[in-house]
């Protein structure tokens, strides 16, 4: 039990986020979350975003969308709308089956044909029955459960409160309930916490802050294509920046605040100005949004962690030119700006890397960029695999641009 409960509390978390981000993913189920990896800290992700809308409060979605099991009252039903708070239903149900092991109201399409299953899901009626007391499950178990199964979507928590209230109660009735036992939960979250702690003493001899000023002062071209390399990366290649972010982001939002960076700045240099902070901030957060997500952290630390080569960059390459004519285009950069983009930034985004002035950027011209010496100027392309090879990966330029969140974690 304490370990399905560490995977409602990471499933909460990623709701939060989402819904925090003004997204409605309107389709979680078991199937749509999963571990990243077998090993025992493997990060949990909800996927398949395919479904997912964005959402005003002021505003309802009407759009039909359902799997049976996680179907909630108002749908099923046809007396609402989906909102966030449909969401919050299918986290009582997920959280339902990791408890008890089964549904409660719905196990598949057909029980949807049965009068009295479809009436007692519309009405919202369960009873903790036998396999709840034969089980042991928590009285902060059941809570959760019935503050997330509330028949009227006004009545259900938010996902924020959701989580606090895992890790504020229930989380610590079950240390305490199993700090004998040897709980794999448990060890679990206490190794989690002595590795965030252990990040934030080490923080100053991780970061390096001449690599996150040269970042701040690339060109948004140049940011753009290491962001698009960011979001590509392996855990494997990424795990200790993963931990560094982890560390840093001390509200478990999935993303850095302003605050939040200035905290993690003071054990580099206590003596660093607000200015100087919100200067690098600002630098960071490429899509202005006023948090620094996982992949623009990633695109900013990239260089000193060696993670820039030939083969991710002809990848970015790739990605941009979605349609594979062989350069990049203004239309290309308006398709990965989106709808925020304006017609000035393009035009300063091609002649970032322009040096044919023929209106467009070859991989050759794209490679220059990247592999340009702000100080020093353009090394030559012939000789840039054997730079790489000498200098380790550890002097090459990087950076990028937009972020869509995944969840992680």
């Amino acid at each position: 039990m304490s370990l399905k409960f560490l995977d409602e509390n990471r499933s909460s978390s990623s709701c939060l986020i989402v819904h925090s981000h003004g997204i409605c993913h309107r389709n979680i189920k078991l199937e749509h979350i999963l571990y990243e990896d077998g090993s025992k800290d493997a990060t949990i992700r909800l996927i398949d975003f395919g479904l997912s809308s964005r959402f005003d409060r002021a505003e309802k979605s009407r759009r039909a969308v359902r799997t049976a099991y996680t179907l909630s009252p108002e749908i099923a039903g046809g007396f609402g709308q989906y909102t966030e708070k449909t969401d919050i239903w299918s986290v009582g149900v997920v959280a339902w089956i990791l408890l008890a092991g089964d549904a409660p109201f719905i196990r598949h399409e057909d029980d949807l044909k049965d009068k009295d299953k479809l009436d007692r899901l519309i009405r919202a009626q369960y009873t903790f029955g036998i396999t709840w007391r034969g089980r042991g499950i928590s009285s902060h178990a059941k809570e959760f459960v019935r503050r997330c199964l509330e028949r009227h979507p006004s009545d259900r928590w938010t996902a924020k409160t959701a989580l606090r209230y895992v890790e504020s109660t229930w989380i610590p009735a079950l240390e305490k309930e199993d700090v004998n036992k040897g709980s794999v939960a448990l060890k679990r979250t206490v190794s989690f916490k002595r590795r965030s702690g252990m990040e934030k003493t080490e923080m100053a001899g991780i970061i390096s802050m001449e690599d996150i000023n040269r970042f701040c002062k690339y060109g948004m071209l140049k940011k753009t294509v290491l962001m698009t390399m960011a979001q590509t990366m392996d855990r494997e290649d990424v795990e200790r920046l993963r931990e560094i972010f982890l560390a840093a982001d001390t509200t478990d939002s999935g993303t850095i605040s302003l605050l939040e960076l200035k905290q993690a700045f003071c054990l580099i240099n206590p003596d660093m100005d607000d200015e100087t902070v919100e200067s690098v901030f600002q630098g960071i957060d490429l899509d202005h949004s006023g948090e620094i997500h996982w992949a623009e952290f990633i695109a900013a630390l990239s260089e000193s962690y060696g993670l820039i080569t030939m083969d991710r960059l002809a990848e970015a390459f790739d990605r941009i030119d979605s349609d594979g004519k062989g350069y990049i285009c203004r239309e290309d950069l308006k398709m990965i700006l989106g709808k925020d983009y304006d017609d000035k930034l393009v035009d300063t985004m091609i002649d970032e890397a322009d040096f044919k002035s023929n209106g467009k950027i070859d991989y050759e011209e794209l490679i220059q960029l990247m592999f340009e010496d702000p100080v020093k100027g353009v090394e030559a392309v012939g000789d840039i695999d054997e730079s790489l090879r000498s200098a380790g990966m550890g002097d090459i330029a990087d950076s990028v641009g937009r972020n869509s969140f995944c969840s992680q974690d």
